[in-house]
């Protein structure tokens, strides 16, 4: 999404500018992604530049972290003694170690 910075230009010398990108957003990855409540707190304790927090925009990365997935289907147990068998029908074909031993 889209989102608003504060930027403000800084000029060292004639060759070269500086910009200057603080932004709720900005402080809100650095930190780990941690909630707008927390950014303001830290605001307040002088921790972090003082910003505009627009509590209306949602950050992508943290839309997706909390999306669930769907479970799998459920699949049917077996409840009968030797009712399914699995075995390994390319037991013969495994390599034999220096020894002649077979894992």
């Amino acid at each position: 999404g889209l989102f608003k910075l504060n930027v403000s230009l800084g000029v060292n010398d004639i060759s070269s500018r500086v910009f200057n990108i603080e932004s709720c957003d900005v402080w809100h990855g650095r930190l780990g992604h941690i909630s707008l409540d927390k950014i303001r707190r830290l605001m307040n304790l002088n921790l972090v530049p003082k910003t505009q927090i627009d509590f209306k925009h949602k950050c992508e990365i943290c839309v997706q972290a909390k999306q669930t997935r769907k479970s799998f289907k459920s699949i049917e147990r077996n409840t009968q003694l030797l009712e399914l068998i699995h075995s390994d029908v390319c037991d013969s074909n495994r390599p034999s170690t220096r020894g002649g031993n077979k894992y």
